[in-house]
């Protein structure tokens, strides 16, 4: 059986992509929804070749109940400029992102790759490494089945259409402040493909992966029959919680799984009060309340220096009056951590946690057998004490219940369509179903490699004192921690160190707006409601004064201006990529006339360098390099003459795009010692310390050309920025940003894009990590 990691997993209140980048595939769903129909399995990470040799493609193969999926996973594969397909060298281990499946824009999987996908500067079309079993890929216009084992955006247009009407004005970060609409689809908080869903899921669901882990080629495990038990006190009483196991999301390269309980406590209003208990059940035992009540005074007792709150004279201080369940509390609330030994509960099962208001953490995160004894000193069954946490108020603790699924599918090798593409089926004796000891035991927490930015582990259990209570928050995937190891061998309480776990902020660092801008957005009524809810914030915090008081000076009226334009960047509806278009087109009038709407937009702001200042920057690089090759130099004597002929001083930037590409390549077949990366990066630092941008006149000025990449999508928008702000950009070829700008209708015919945004103005996002601990 897979084993419980010591330390459970953080929840993820948002979907958590990879490399931080929202224009992606993700990593680890969200786990904020109020109910999902069906439990998701989701699978990420890497397909690995058995015992590392390289192959040119395998199949890899999932079963969870009654799901039974395979996905053939080739080698680097492209189309060339003359339209050949050219093959890559043979692998032992491929990433299985959405990005390297098939797809494009408009589709279930727009981050994909499909025939009009942009080539690269050398011109080649990239072909899916992950592709249903037994595609053929031919010719460059073959399409290819978009196919993954992993989450599904919440932006991606598959799950946003689910909200019907509601689409526009959703927001992921808020939809918990309020009612939820009783006309949208639910099946928009699932997140797996509707191939990778079940009516339930068992606490000792059987999992089966086939070249899914380095050392197995195929494993077969199932958790290990360990279920949260919950009890909700109010008022004096308490009464048991009905949990549901409604998410598996397994992780290959960190072989990890984590499962997500979840559950509904009903309030009469969001200053309810009261607080959650959570226990571990084992195999028959069921716990009552008196038995989780004896494990928490074993937890408190243990500790000894543990405070509870409850019991104090400092006030627990209830929600606002806006906040249901799920709202973060501030950094000012304590959270008391602490674990029950099984040697001090007797035969009781281990006590995890206690929660209230919005406090909870991951009460499933499972190794798929991975780690035995812990360096820093054998685990055993005595868990380690905590001291008081000052973490944020959602690190709380998550449970559910016991359910049941479909019976798992028997384990039968399988046999893909194109027998060619595979290797042959695995020698039985060498990959043996693997039951009471978990094949993954023999790896250790160093040798897997770290989650994307924001995961770190987090202490294993936390009672929880007294506050507001609110429902159940599930688990975020993050690093996996060491199982323990039998409970009858005692050891000492390991501490956990409180500055390892991140907290991660995200800033705007608004780098500029136009003068006029908030007259236009008054004028326009853009953003009415929030600025009206922020106006009468401000004066409602105005206190009376007497009047001998000297009143204070009224705020000038750009501190103010740029007050509400960080609002609106942080706190405004986002315009999507798909609703631009629909939000233009509400900007025509009965007489026709069209006025550019103001909107908001959110994604990566890229930045491209003036073609013929790039070559000439390639050319200023490269020069001193062409020793020992020939055909370089000669190439670089012949454009060095073109740059002094009109031709090509006033000629399109596709000549001088064409000429740099011919250099690159050049300078890459040459035989020498420097990376062939190095003639690039060497050159992008000059343009950027030059700012060497692309300008255009339109719109009746002169403006740097960008182009926006709206979050989860592969469009690309473009942005003009007022060319007097060139120095003051950040120095980066690109950057995650929010605009607000004017929409208008496309004013370039080179461009693909039907609309163009002038910008009004812009910040740049910063996704800061900072240490628990340090304030």
């Amino acid at each position: 059986p897979a084993r419980l990691a010591d330390v459970q997993d953080f929840p993820n209140d948002e979907d958590n992509h990879w490399d931080d980048d929202p224009t992606v595939s993700v990593y680890g769903p969200s786990d904020m929804a109020p109910f999902k129909r069906h439990a998701d399995v989701v699978l990420v990470g890497e397909a690995f070749t058995p015992g590392g040799n390289p192959l040119p493609s395998l199949v890899a193969r999932m079963i969870v109940g009654s799901i039974d999926k395979a996905i053939e996973v080739h080698q680097r594969r492209f189309f060339d400029s003359g339209g050949e397909l050219q093959i890559g060298e043979p692998f032992t281990r491929m990433p299985l992102r959405y990005e390297r499946a098939g797809g494009g824009p408009h589709s279930i999987n727009p981050v994909g790759l499909s025939p009009e996908s942009e080539r690269d500067q050398y011109g080649r079309l990239m072909v899916p490494n992950l592709t249903p079993v037994g595609t053929t890929i031919t010719k460059p216009t073959d399409h290819v089945e978009p196919i993954g084992f992993g989450p599904i955006a919440a932006s991606w247009e598959v799950r946003r259409k689910l909200l019907g009407r509601h689409a526009s004005t959703w927001s992921d970060r808020r939809w918990n402040s309020k009612p939820l609409p009783n006309d949208i689809d639910g099946g928009y908080f699932s997140c797996a493909p509707s191939d990778q869903r079940l009516d339930s899921l068992s606490d000792t669901e059987r999992i089966v992966l086939e070249h899914l882990h380095p050392d197995h080629p195929r494993l077969v495990c199932h958790l290990p029959g360990i279920r949260p038990c919950a009890f909700v006190e109010r008022g004096g009483t308490a009464r048991p919680l009905a949990l549901r196991a409604d998410t598996l999301w397994i992780d290959t390269t960190r072989a990890v799984c984590a499962v997500t309980w979840r559950a509904h406590v009903e309030l009469e209003s969001p200053r309810d009060r009261g607080r959650i208990l959570v226990a571990l059940e084992e195999g028959d035992r069921k716990l009552t309340w008196d038995d989780v009540r004896k494990l928490e005074g074993s937890a408190r007792t243990a500790e000894g220096t543990v405070r509870d709150e409850a019991t104090t004279d400092e006030p627990v201080l209830p929600p606002k009056a806006d906040e249901l369940p799920f709202k973060s509390k501030g950094d000012d609330e304590h959270t008391m951590v602490g674990v029950l030994s099984t040697s001090q509960a007797e035969a009781l099962p281990r006590f995890i946690a206690g929660g209230s208001d919005a406090r909870r953490r991951r009460s499933s995160a499972h190794s798929l057998p991975n780690i035995t004894a812990d360096e820093r000193g054998g685990r055993t069954g005595q868990i380690p004490i905590v001291r008081e946490d000052r973490s944020p108020s959602w690190l709380g603790a998550q449970s559910r219940a016991r359910t049941t699924s479909n019976p798992a599918l028997p384990g039968e090798a399988f046999r893909p369509t194109s027998p060619s593409t595979s290797p042959p089926p695995n020698d039985l004796s060498q990959s043996q179903e693997m039951v009471a000891a978990s094949p993954w035991a023999a790896a250790t927490t160093s040798e897997a490699p770290p989650a994307p930015h924001g995961g770190l582990p987090s202490p294993p259990m936390m009672p929880v004192p007294n506050a507001a209570s609110a429902a159940i928050r599930p688990p975020n995937p993050a690093q996996a921690m060491p199982a323990p190891v039998a409970h009858s061998e005692p050891a000492p309480a390991a501490s956990i160190d409180r500055f390892a776990r991140p907290k991660e902020y995200e800033i705007v660092e608004l780098l500029w707006f136009h003068e006029e801008l908030m007259a236009q957005v008054d004028e326009r009524q853009a953003f009415d409601r929030l600025l009206a809810d922020l106006r009468n914030d401000d004066e409602d915090s105005f206190e009376p004064i007497d009047f001998d008081d000297v009143p204070p000076p009224e705020e000038p009226e750009e501190v103010r201006h740029r007050r509400e334009i960080v609002a609106i960047m942080t706190q405004g509806h986002v315009t999507m990529a798909a609703s631009l278009e629909p939000t233009m087109m509400n900007s025509v009038d009965e007489s026709g006339s069209f006025e550019p709407p103001i909107v908001l937009m959110s994604g990566r702001l890229h930045l491209p360098f003036d073609e013929l200042e790039t070559l000439k920057a390639t050319l200023a690089a490269v020069t001193p390099m062409t020793a020992g090759n020939p055909e370089l130099a000669e190439t670089v004597k012949t454009i060095e003459e073109l740059m002094q002929t009109p031709w090509l001083q006033e000629g399109s930037g596709e000549v001088a795009k064409n000429l740099t590409d011919k250099i690159r390549a050049l300078f890459k077949k040459g035989d020498r010692m420097l990376d062939p990366a190095y003639l690039d990066d060497h050159t992008d630092r000059i343009l950027l310390d030059q700012r060497r941008y692309q300008h255009r006149t339109v719109l009746g000025e002169e403006h740097i050309r960008g182009l926006l990449a709206p979050s989860s999508s592969r469009e690309r928008i473009p942005t003009y920025i007022p060319v007097a702000l060139a120095n003051g950009l950040p120095m980066f070829k690109s950057f995650p940003a929010r605009i607000i700008a004017e929409a208008h209708v496309q004013q370039d015919q080179y461009e693909h894009h039907q609309a163009c945004l002038k910008v009004r103005a812009f910040g740049r996002v910063v996704q800061l990590t900072k240490a628990a601990g340090i304030y």
